[in-house]
């Protein structure tokens, strides 16, 4: 399906230029200064009269959701349905035929009533289903912040301010703030950066992240207008300075003034172009599927048996409602019904254990579920950390190293003691309880965040002359590093002793290397601290300072697992699905973690084993293997689609930024409680507790929608083809048609209502153990076994009508109509309950309660009918009661029969529905 979106989004790229974005044509070789002229902005912000003004004039700043229409629209799609669409042709042409072939004496309107009503409660009640549905998701919207940070001023001579507003109050000539873990809130243009990393996958379908920064900064070219390709939208993505609304904010922080909003952004118009016609999730795909062999199996039989009927008796007249008869009994007119009473009953059953999913389908498609990829930390493990030691090369501890790591923290955080990472205030905490003062009078300079790429983090610290010997270094200014512990030993050329600063030899590096193993074998996170005298002047161009440091010392932090962790990890595997292990951690914090958990360790692949593998030597090794570590975000999805490759079905269970790709990858996206909001927003399914167990649960949920979506479409295919071969078989010898449009509409009334039921059965529970996904293949075999075997027992009803009973002749044919009339109703809500199971029905597998009133219910009903008033308008008439006699050994022997094909199907091909 991601090969499908990367084809028609580049498409819609391709295609697109902006040549309608006159501002955007002009700022993309613009200067800042000329930018802001042309948006009439200012570095001080708008004033609060301009920004009302303008709000007025072009409107709020909404996001384009195109799947929120109105009512009426949504209405008229609940009817835009092939199989309702047939039934509208079908209720058109026998309401043609009737008008133009049958005399007015004999001319009845009661089969299009019927077809009418059923068409409106079908169309009706996918409306309800789905509008139930969408209030159940709506509240997922406002799990996302909604909200942006500007800089305005109350008026021309107020100072500005940095205020929080509702996102659609966003105008041109605003400035933004953007932050890390933040989408672009529209199409902006950089005033100032410091280190943005930005996603741009959603334009170009590539997960690794691109610089942005002011080209006046950068030093770069500002790109110009030459030719045609310059005007597409590769133009606007490769500019360092623009970001276009969507896009993620990978690292850093930015200034940035608005350039379009709303229905003017790059994203609002190519959503026009992509999002209207929305993804085949793989339910519609098969689905789909499902149509088109039944359409094509319509027409080619109703194409036969006009022919047959008009070459064979001459009347084309009488052909005409023959073939129409046909194309009713075998057209699944519920089939959209169902599937949506489903669909909607699962999404509602996985609200009750918390999980929220954003689509219908997704409900089918949790339980095909094969394969789930688990991040560590934040999904099996708590976010808040706690610092065990801070220890120096020599494996002491030393609070010099904590002091360090503390003012680095601080300088990420400008000064402020509280923040959201939860390494910095386990640092914190630690620094406080240990009582270690941190020097007064220290000015933050320039940061370069940590981002899941580097795995470090930089910043700059100075002091004052009389704060600078607390910070033991004649120097103005220090550079602070502090990260992973490979990313920071690999920028270090000099280590810190008790004897003073010392070359960082190769025996020095292996002594760290196996200090730090110890601390890992232990179960602690290891984050390493250095640091490097700068000068003054030189601290403008932090990135290329971060190399030749001294390492000063280790960290060793813990994590403990979520509550519930093993009790999820069994209910997954019990439901029989695999897991993997996938984290950016060293091997063995991994390894240590997979094992309190019960993950397989003898085989470990780590993120540059992965370098250099071609995909099938990776999907190989992926699906033998448990625990991945030291993986980047990009290698996360490369190891989803790898696995995608051996034909599964591929979750992605994750809470932050690194794993954004990973989500966007797989075919179903969760996001664990607590998650930051873009992994909200890539997610499918949104969990609102921390607790596996409920994932399991879920899961459970989305087979028993599967399965019953499954089962439906099994039965329903093999009925409907036993009939209309059972009306081919007999066209051949009868000179009567063997049931008339307004009793198969009847009978196809009484029979739907049996099968609507079907969405509240009960399933077997070894028919929930384990994933279920359904093919074509599997459903047309069957179709093509049990749907001659129901032909068999109706020429058997045919013979038994026409040798026993005389019905040979047209004066007969209301005996014989009603006698297959009470067959085929029988045998079809007979099949429901024998097909249902792979146990005995009855006797080894109750269906619910629903399911039999309703089968009871209707066949009260047929039975019943050709003695009513109803029964004489559609030409029923009551029976001998010897025929019911007849019809008790018919239909014993057809389930008789059935159940021994069932259980050859079994054993030959080893799986039932």
């Amino acid at each position: 399906m991601l090969k499908h979106v990367a084809r028609r989004w580049g498409r819609a790229v391709e295609g697109y230029t902006f040549s309608g974005h006159p501002q955007l044509q002009q700022v993309l070789h613009c200067d800042l200064a000329q930018t802001l002229r042309l948006l009439g902005a200012s570095l001080l912000g708008l004033t609060d009269a301009v920004a009302a003004q303008r709000l007025q004039q072009i409107g709020p700043h909404y996001l384009p959701d195109l799947r929120a229409r109105p009512w009426w629209h949504r209405l008229l799609l609940a009817f835009w349905n092939p199989f309702l669409m047939i039934l509208a042709g079908l209720g058109l042409a026998s309401f043609l035929s009737d008008l133009f072939f049958t005399s007015p004496a004999d001319r009845s309107w009661f089969k299009e009533m019927l077809l009418a009503a059923m068409l409106l409660c079908s169309g009706a009640v996918r409306f309800w289903q789905e509008r139930r549905a969408e209030q159940t998701i709506r509240p997922l919207a406002r799990t996302v912040s909604r909200t942006v940070q500007v800089l305005r001023r109350a008026d021309e001579q107020a100072a500005p301010m940095l205020r929080r507003i509702p996102l659609e109050e966003v105008v041109p000539g605003d400035l933004v703030l953007l932050e890390e873990g933040q989408v672009v809130p529209a199409d902006v243009r950089l005033v100032s950066a410091q280190a943005v990393l930005l996603d741009q996958s959603l334009f170009t379908g590539e997960a690794m992240p691109v610089e942005k920064h002011d080209s006046e900064q950068g030093g770069q070219a500002v790109p110009r207008l030459r030719s045609r390709t310059d005007r597409s939208l590769l133009a606007l993505l490769e500019s360092p300075h623009l970001c276009l609304m969507g896009c993620n904010v990978i690292r850093g922080k930015a200034v940035a003034v608005v350039i379009a909003t709303g229905s003017a952004t790059v994203f609002s118009r190519l959503a026009r172009q992509f999002l209207r016609r929305p993804l085949l999730s793989a339910l519609q795909q098969e689905l789909n599927q499902v149509s088109k062999v039944l359409l094509v199996s319509l027409l080619l039989m109703i194409a036969c048996l006009l022919l047959i009927r008009g070459i064979t008796r001459g009347d084309w007249s009488e052909a005409v409602l023959f073939a129409l008869a046909v194309g009713v009994g075998l057209t699944p007119e519920m089939l959209p019904l169902v599937v949506t009473a489903a669909l909607a009953r699962g999404v509602i059953g996985l609200a009750r254990v918390g999980l929220v999913v954003k689509h219908l389908p997704v409900a089918q498609m949790l339980g095909a579920l094969e394969v789930l990829c688990l991040d560590k930390t934040g999904t099996l493990t708590e976010a808040a950390m706690q610092l065990v030691t801070a220890i120096d090369v020599s494996g002491q501890e030393q609070d010099r190293v904590l002091r360090l790591a503390a003012l680095s923290v601080l300088a990420q955080q400008q000064g402020a003691a509280q923040g959201n990472d939860p390494f910095a205030q386990a640092i914190l905490t630690a620094a406080r309880q240990r009582g270690i003062r941190l020097p007064a009078g220290v000015v933050f300079g320039e940061v370069l965040p940590f981002d899941p790429i580097r795995k470090r983090a930089s910043a700059i610290v100075s002091a004052s002359p009389e704060s600078a010997s607390a910070m033991q270094r004649q120097t103005a200014a220090l550079l602070l590093c502090q990260g992973s512990f490979e990313p920071v030993l690999a920028v270090s050329s000099a280590v810190e002793t008790r004897e003073g600063v010392q070359p960082l030899t190769e025996v020095s590096r292996l002594q760290i290397r196996r200090l730090a193993r110890s601390l890992q074998e232990q179960g602690l996170r290891v984050l390493a601290v250095a640091y490097k005298p700068v000068e003054t002047q030189r601290t403008r161009a932090l990135a290329s300072e971060e190399q030749e440091l001294i390492f000063a010392g280790l960290l060793g932090l813990s994590q403990t697992l979520r509550q519930g962790v093993h009790r999820g990890i069994e209910a997954l595997r019990a439901s029989g699905i695999r897991l993997k292990l996938v984290t950016g951690d060293d091997e063995r914090l991994a390894v240590r973690l997979g094992e309190e958990v019960g993950f397989d360790s003898r085989r470990v692949l780590l993120g540059w084993e992965l370098e250099g593998l071609s995909e099938n030597d990776l999907a190989m090794l992926a699906g033998q293997t448990d625990i991945f570590a030291s993986i980047t975000p990009l290698q996360k999805a490369l190891i989803v689609r790898a696995l995608q490759q051996s034909g599964a079905v591929v979750g992605y269970l994750g809470d932050g930024l690194n794993d954004l790709p990973a989500l966007r990858r797989a075919d179903i996206g969760l996001a664990v409680s607590g998650a930051t909001g873009s992994t909200q927003t890539a997610a499918m399914v949104l969990m609102q507790t921390s607790e596996l167990a409920r994932l399991a649960a879920g899961i459970r949920v989305g087979r028993r929608v599967s399965r019953t979506i499954g089962k439906y479409l099994a039965i329903t295919i093999s009925s409907n083809f036993g009939n209309a071969l059972s009306i081919l078989l007999a066209s051949l010898f009868l000179p009567f048609l063997p049931m008339l449009p307004a009793q198969l509409l009847m009978q196809n009334v009484l029979y739907d209502l049996t099968q609507i039921s079907l969405a509240w059965d009960h399933l077997d529970p070894e028919e929930l153990q384990e994933p279920h996904r359904w093919h074509l293949a599997p459903l047309l075999r069957l179709m093509l076994i049990m749907g001659p075997l129901s032909s068999l027992f109706d020429i058997l009803t045919f013979l038994i009508l026409w040798w026993f009973f005389g019905a040979r002749t047209v004066t007969s044919a209301p005996l014989f109509q009603s006698g297959w009339f009470l067959e085929g109703l029988s045998s079809q809500i007979l099949a429901v309950h024998l097909l249902r199971t792979h146990r005995i029905p009855f006797l080894h597998s109750r269906a619910a309660l629903s399911l039999l009133l309703a089968s009871g219910g209707a066949l009260a009903v047929g039975f019943l009918l050709p003695m009513t008033p109803l029964g004489a308008l559609l030409s029923l008439v009551p029976l001998p009661p010897i025929y019911f006699l007849w019809l008790l050994l018919v239909l014993s022997g057809y389930c008789l029969l059935t159940e021994l094909v069932k259980r050859w199907h079994l054993h030959r091909f080893g799986g039932w529905l």
